[in-house]
């Protein structure tokens, strides 16, 4: 999550409140109240494809307001083999794709060797 949060004096102290701490309820309780840094990492865990709601909490000296977002989250395509991991490069395309290469490059070199 992107945060911003506009400079304000809400008090008219001439002091720009920084007070301001968040916390979230990750759908059993909430995180404990912490500075609000520019971007927010949140984990919504091992879940499958579809729709979360996110609900956050900013309080200042005036009080708490709560805002509660929708996530739409895509879970990363699995290659049917249980890890969770997109499909891999199978190991022995790579090297008979390298062996093709420099037997490709030899094959070159040496036919070019004998028109010389």
């Amino acid at each position: 999550m992107v945060v911003d949060i506009t400079d304000a004096d809400n008090n008219n102290d001439q002091i720009v409140d920084t007070d301001y701490q968040y916390r979230i309820y990750n759908g059993t309780s909430w995180t404990a109240w912490a500075a609000i840094p520019a971007t927010i990492p949140y984990d919504l865990g091992n879940v499958t494809t579809g729709n979360y709601d996110i609900t956050m909490e900013v309080k200042n000296m005036y009080g708490v307001s709560s805002e509660q977002i929708q996530i739409q989250y895509t879970a990363p395509s699995d290659d049917g083999d249980g890890d969770g991991e997109p499909p891999e490069i199978p190991g022995y395309s790579v090297i008979l794709t390298s062996i093709a290469l420099l037997l490709g490059v030899s094959f070159l070199i040496q036919k070019n060797r004998k028109n010389k």
